[in-house]
């Protein structure tokens, strides 16, 4: 399974999840093959990220992140986050992807200090 922005989603792709609305109601049950139209209406309806079936690019680059990198971003979130329950699960989920973007975002900084 891969998390993915639905900025990258493609038609092909298969749910990993169900994709829901904020008031839980279902938009697109687990399993479906996404074609363009549902790629449209995930962005027109306002969601962010989908899970995806496979290993795809998204999977990769969470894969290439050291666990140092990943435990300084999280560090470094922990205190923006500090005054959010994150026992409820989308936050636990938003808190998640930001450290994933935070990672990347600092190991592509480390790579490039190596290749200077």
């Amino acid at each position: 399974m891969a998390v993915l922005s639905v900025d990258h989603a493609e038609p092909g792709m298969v749910l990993a999840a169900a994709v829901t609305d904020r008031q839980g109601r279902l938009l697109i049950p687990q399993g479906k093959e996404l074609s363009e139209r549902h790629v449209q209406a995930l962005k027109m309806w306002g969601v962010a990220q989908i899970d995806v079936e496979g290993e795809g690019d998204a999977a990769d680059a969470f894969a290439a992140v050291e666990p140092e990198v990943l435990q300084e971003a999280e560090a470094t979130l922990e205190s923006r986050f500090a005054r959010v329950d994150r026992s409820h699960p989308f936050l636990e989920q938003l808190f998640q992807y930001c450290v994933n973007r935070k990672a990347r975002g600092l190991q592509k900084d480390r790579e490039a200090d190596h290749a200077a």
